[in-house]
């Protein structure tokens, strides 16, 4: 393992830590801001999703085929919900 995939290895285990922090910080949302809890709901689990497709690289089938289709397909779900969810908190955050 050369120099520059060690550094690739070390920026993957901060990218998930970070989308770890932001479910974390969207749940506490979640419950200080309970007139938009829909959507910080919805938030939490695009954050999930996206958490799912950096652990999918850390899985040992990750290099076949269905591992590269697996993560890009969680990867996209968890983009949809996180789209769905903010869209959601700026039409509830313009109506109030």
């Amino acid at each position: 393992m050369g120099m520059f995939d060690q550094i690739l290895t070390i920026l993957g285990y901060v990218n998930l830590a970070a989308w770890i922090l932001a479910a974390i910080a969207s749940y506490k949302f979640r419950t200080i801001f309970k007139e938009h809890a829909k959507s910080w709901t919805l938030i939490m689990v695009g954050s999930i999703f996206v958490v799912g497709r950096q652990v999918i690289k850390l899985l040992p089938f990750y290099a076949t085929d269905i591992g590269y289709i697996a993560r890009y397909v969680v990867g996209g779900i968890g983009a949809l919900i996180l789209f769905i969810g903010f869209l959601n908190l700026y039409m509830e955050a313009k109506r109030i």
